[in-house]
């Protein structure tokens, strides 16, 4: 599977991302008094055209960025 920087950019396609169904946050109590919770965010999905997975799928590479927030228990 080539890295997404050596994918040459005539082959890579932009996939608008029409909607979000569910982002589930990850969470931690963290030293018995406060909730820390994670989620990744997709930013962007490219698809690399003409390069599929072994059952035939398109491949997809996509960026995320980490959102956090902390809360008091």
């Amino acid at each position: 599977m080539p890295r997404f920087p050596d994918v040459p950019k005539e082959l890579l396609e932009e996939i608008n991302i029409v909607e979000t169904i569910y982002e589930e946050w990850n969470t931690y109590i963290v030293d018995s008094k406060y909730v820390y919770e994670t989620k990744p965010v997709i930013t962007s999905i490219y698809r690399i055209k003409g390069l599929y997975d072994a059952t035939g799928c398109p491949v997809y590479h996509i960026f995320s960025q980490l959102v956090h927030r902390v809360k008091t228990v």
